[in-house]
């Protein structure tokens, strides 16, 4: 639904029990959206990704980070 609001049909990277993945496309640049069926698990994802830096707009059991390039 978040990547439809974008314009993106979103290419799935990972699907498992504790989050599914997408990768998207648009012209203002490529950006992932992970969904959670759970918070427990958008808490665990969210600190282990808070190791490697960045910025993530999150809302209840969803994140969406912009994915890094070398101009960025």
């Amino acid at each position: 639904m978040i990547a439809v609001l974008t314009g993106c049909e979103a290419e799935i990277r990972v699907e498992a029990e504790e989050l599914r993945e997408g990768l998207c496309h648009t012209k203002q640049g490529d950006y992932i959206v992970t969904t959670f069926p759970e918070v427990r698990y958008q808490r665990t994802w969210l600190e282990t990704a808070n190791m490697y830096g960045g910025r993530y707009l999150v809302g209840e059991r969803w994140v969406v980070c912009r994915r890094e390039t070398e101009s960025a």
